[in-house]
Parts: structure tokens; C-alpha cells; sequence
């Protein structure tokens, strides 16, 4: 559609894709999710669109250097 068009473009224009926005975001919503013990690693995976926990392990590990367990167990001794 047009409107796809016009945000591809202007997307283009601004150095970004769609694709790493969406990256951004899950990876800004998961490290909040995290601080809520009460949620499995998997639980968040779906949460964040993932319909498979493995992707969003490899994915938060690509973005923390670790995986999404020890990045809670590391928050929570804070």
C-alpha cells in the first residue's frame, strides 16, 4: 500500500529499517519483562512475538552478551 511505501521511505532516509525498530523494541521490553520473576524466559519469548523461546535466547544473547537467565539473576542482585 501506499502508506508502506511512505514508511519504507522515510525509514530509508532516517539510516533504519523496520526490522531494527522492532529489534530495539523487543530488546528494551524484554530487559523489563525480566524484572518480573513471576514470568518464565519462555513466557516473555511469546510475549515479544517469538514463537519459539530459542530465537529470542539467541537474539537477547546477541544483544546482552549473555543469556536471558543470567541477566536476571545479575539484575536482581542490584
Amino acid at each position: 500500500t501506499i502508506v508502506m511505501l511512505v514508511l519504507q521511505r522515510r525509514l530509508t532516509d532516517a539510516g533504519t529499517r523496520f526490522a531494527d525498530l522492532v529489534d530495539a523494541a523487543r530488546r528494551e521490553r524484554a530487559m523489563l519483562l525480566l524484572e518480573d520473576a513471576t514470568l518464565s524466559c519462555t513466557e516473555i519469548a511469546f510475549l515479544l512475538g517469538y514463537t519459539e523461546a530459542a530465537p529470542f535466547f539467541r537474539a537477547f544473547k546477541r544483544w546482552t552478551g549473555m543469556p536471558p537467565q543470567a541477566y536476571r539473576t545479575r539484575m536482581s542482585r542490584r
